[in-house]
């Protein structure tokens, strides 16, 4: 799956972030700047996550890498486009 972009809302700082879904985990990159660290929390999308690990990249002190558990979301996404051709579906 590819990279999401998505806000979160780290200590009452909204931040943007990217996530994407790994087995049944969910990986994701913030700035370092919302010093999140192992055991704390930040919601995204009325959800709210737990911090399973965090790493710096490089440990440059720009992004952090962090990892949760992922949310099961079964539902499938419509992906056809709808008919405008103006006909009666048959």
């Amino acid at each position: 799956m590819s990279w999401e972009t998505v806000e979160v809302s780290v200590n009452g700082k909204t931040l943007s972030a990217h996530k994407k879904s790994v087995g049944d985990a969910l990986e994701w990159t913030m700035p370092c700047s919302s010093e999140l660290e192992v055991g704390g929390s930040f919601e995204c999308g009325g959800q709210s996550f737990t911090a399973e690990s965090c790493v710096d990249v490089a440990n440059r002190g720009e992004v952090l890498i962090v990892k949760t558990q992922g949310v099961k979301n079964d539902k499938s996404k419509a992906r056809r486009v709808r008919d405008n051709s103006g006909e009666a579906e048959v």
